[in-house]
């Protein structure tokens, strides 16, 4: 389960089961996976978790999945989180690759309406990313 903006009292996550091993950083933390099948192994990707993104690689008994789930907060540029994914997918460029995220970004891909200049810049940026690379898009 990938979370963004997950609920915290006093640096720690609340109201998530206490044995499903977390991949978590941060005193306050924007984003978080959390393994709820304890047949799978969930194994921190520790050179791209922080307090924004959550980077893991999850072990089950037919596939590996490289896990994330980010957190693109408003009040910083979009660049650095798009620079960051691009550093993930070329990483493991031939890995079954899941990304969960709140871009706080709009864009018609992802049938969210553009407000104002910013959400444009921030949506295109995204856009460029997924295009760049191939990826799908499910919002739900």
């Amino acid at each position: 389960m990938c979370i963004q903006e997950p609920y915290t009292l006093k640096s720690k996550l609340i109201n998530i089961p206490s044995t499903a091993p977390i991949v978590v950083k941060g005193p306050n933390p924007k984003a978080a996976i959390l393994n709820l099948n304890l047949e799978n192994e969930l194994i921190e990707i520790s050179q791209f978790t922080d307090e924004h993104t959550a980077c893991a690689e999850l072990l089950t008994p037919n596939k590996k999945y490289i896990i994330v789930s980010m957190y693109c907060q408003f009040r910083f540029e979009i660049d650095e989180f798009v620079e960051k994914l691009e550093n993930i997918i070329n990483t493991y460029r031939n890995r079954n690759i899941i990304i969960t995220m709140d871009a706080n970004a709009k864009s018609p891909l992802w049938y969210s309406n553009i407000v104002n200049d910013r959400d444009q810049r921030r949506g295109e940026s995204m856009e460029d990313l997924i295009q760049a690379n191939n990826l799908i898009i499910c919002n739900i």
